[in-house]
């Protein structure tokens, strides 16, 4: 079954046989970034006047006219190898020789594993790695399940973009599952936390557990690891000590944010602190 899930338009193209496939896949994934992109906008910017023909072609139902591919290839952002394994497609579709599609079917799957290479080596945005983990940790304040709507209201309709490319990259990589609505965990631990009920000991050895594992598989993707820090977990506190230090963390932390911001700055770096209590402070 075909995924509807890429990593960015590349992982989107590297999937497609047709240029059919192909323009589904990347509207299909740059509608999930940002709805503006609609059949109208790539219309407008290829100049085709019709999104009836635009539709018709992502269906399917039509051939893509010569005379549209390269205006196609700019309205989508086509470059480099992206552009050229998108031209090879939609040449091999309009050749008639066998041995001329044989020829471009070599030529196409070459491009294909070039593709597949550059995006496993750049990857997506850093900030998209850096805003994973961060959502992971975040579905877990959710014990009814975190919904997109929840996860919105949490972050903010700003950072709606980054909310949807940060779900595509863990449901990619296996570290979500939609079940039902709701974004969880997709690990065997999560049958041992619903195994654990109410013993809240083990629900948090076992949610420690989970981050760690989930820290160590985004690593993994981190082009710059000997730049980033990643540190998540549960710890059990004294409540009273707790209140005691809150204040005087936020203020070392607000120098350290301080300290850092340079006017002098050449690089860009996802600071994010999350500190908060997960269960009322009377419970036991």
């Amino acid at each position: 079954m075909q995924q509807d899930v890429f990593l960015n338009v590349s992982d989107a193209l590297s999937q497609a046989e047709t240029v059919a496939r192909a323009l589904r896949n990347v509207y299909l994934h740059n509608k999930k970034l940002d709805r503006k992109r609609s059949l109208s906008y790539y219309c407008r910017r290829a100049g085709i006047s019709s999104t009836g023909y635009l539709s018709d072609v992502i269906s399917g139902k039509r051939p893509l006219s010569g005379k549209y591919i390269g205006p196609i290839c700019a309205s989508f952002g086509f470059s480099g190898e992206q552009e050229t394994y998108f031209l090879l497609i939609a040449e091999r579709e309009s050749a008639g020789e066998e041995l001329q599609i044989a020829k471009l079917s070599e030529e196409i799957e070459t491009i294909r594993k070039v593709l597949r290479i550059n995006q496993q080596e750049m990857g997506l945005d850093p900030r998209v790695f850096y805003f994973a983990l961060e959502l992971i940790s975040t579905t877990y304040l959710f014990p009814e399940g975190a919904t997109f709507e929840k996860l919105l209201a949490y972050y903010g309709n700003e950072r709606a973009a980054d909310l949807k490319e940060g779900l595509a990259f863990l449901e990619k990589r296996n570290l979500l599952v939609v079940e039902a609505g709701c974004y969880r965990s997709k690990s065997d631990y999560n049958t041992w936390i619903e195994r654990a009920g109410q013993d809240l000991d083990m629900r948090l050895a076992l949610n420690r557990k989970m981050l760690e594992e989930t820290s160590n598989q985004l690593e993994r993707y981190l082009p710059n690891n000997e730049l980033a820090h990643f540190e998540s977990s549960f710890i059990s506190v004294d409540a009273d000590t707790y209140r005691a230090l809150l204040p005087k963390i936020r203020v070392e932390l607000k120098k350290l944010r301080v300290r850092l911001d340079s006017p002098r700055a050449n690089l860009m770096v996802r600071f994010n602190v999350q500190v908060f209590p997960i269960q009322p402070a009377n419970s036991k």
